[in-house]
């Protein structure tokens, strides 16, 4: 009984812990088109406007709405009803939270330890997570709003002995987004969820081409930091949820990221200094 009681405990401190952490960042990913997981950088935009009737017009005096926002509350309510419906399939006792457009980016979820005596499901096994997470992201894409053409990537995997946590990458014609993109599940003991963070793009606006090799682009880089660079991924580089995006080169020098823009060589990203 003992054993059970702590088991119990030591799952409840994780989960708190984890829901504490991912509503930090979901606050954020609602209430900012600026998010960068490396400095936490956020641009606040006012969503104050969303739903408030407009003033000066005779028929905002008489309570009417205008033809157009009667739609995009309509588009909203369409977009929350659908999330709904596809939560039902992935489990019980599900919260959903929606950014302002209506659009599902957070999931938090119940701990049900009782079900490991109807599974053999175990967070430890990476086998068994990927399977799980698979099958939990089939159900899931039709809220997440993945933009047109792309697709999560193959699951980077944190097994743990009372839950595992597992990161898919949105991609374009194979090309991983960055530094959005990314859709993260938490899994209890039973492969039930506990969380999911929706930092997917809806609409990818992609301009411009390749025209420096990587090493071309390193050493471009090289320069800026004045040292070595690692690195060398090819990104669709998106740095706002809403905007142009570009392929670019990802590096690192001594841990922080420097972007180079694939078609220009122009310096994206130095540090912790965001360039256009």
């Amino acid at each position: 009984m003992k054993s059970v009681h702590w088991f119990n405990l030591v799952l409840g401190v994780i989960v708190v812990g984890v829901s504490v952490y991912s509503g930090v960042v979901t606050y954020r990913l609602k209430e900012s088109t600026h998010y960068y997981p490396w400095d936490r950088a956020v641009t606040p935009v006012s969503s104050s406007s969303i739903l408030t009737p407009s003033t000066g017009t005779s028929g905002s005096m008489s309570g009417s709405r205008d033809p157009r926002e009667k739609s995009d509350l309509r588009v909203k309510s369409d977009l929350r009803e659908k999330s709904t419906k596809t939560l039902e399939k992935i489990g019980k006792d599900l919260s959903p939270e929606f950014s302002p457009e209506g659009r599902l980016i957070a999931v938090t979820g119940t701990p049900r330890p009782e079900l490991t005596r109807e599974t053999d499901f175990k967070p430890s096994r990476e086998d068994l997570v990927v399977q799980r997470s698979r099958a939990l992201i089939t159900d899931l894409e039709p809220a997440l709003g993945l933009a047109p053409g792309t697709r999560l990537g193959t699951p980077r995997v944190q097994p743990g002995d009372v839950s595992a946590q597992v990161y898919f990458q949105q991609s374009l014609d194979g090309v991983p987004v960055a530094p959005f993109g990314s859709v993260i599940l938490l899994l209890g003991p039973a492969g039930e969820v506990l969380r999911v963070d929706n930092g997917a793009l809806s609409d990818i606006h992609l301009v411009g081409d390749v025209k420096l090799s990587v090493e071309e682009a390193r050493l471009a880089a090289g320069i800026v930091a004045s040292r070595m660079v690692e690195g060398g991924e090819l990104v669709i580089w998106a740095p706002t949820a809403e905007g142009d995006a570009r392929k670019a080169y990802q590096f690192e020098s001594q841990g922080r990221p420097i972007v180079v823009d694939a078609g220009s060589g122009k310096i994206l990203l130095n540090r912790d200094r965001r360039m256009r």
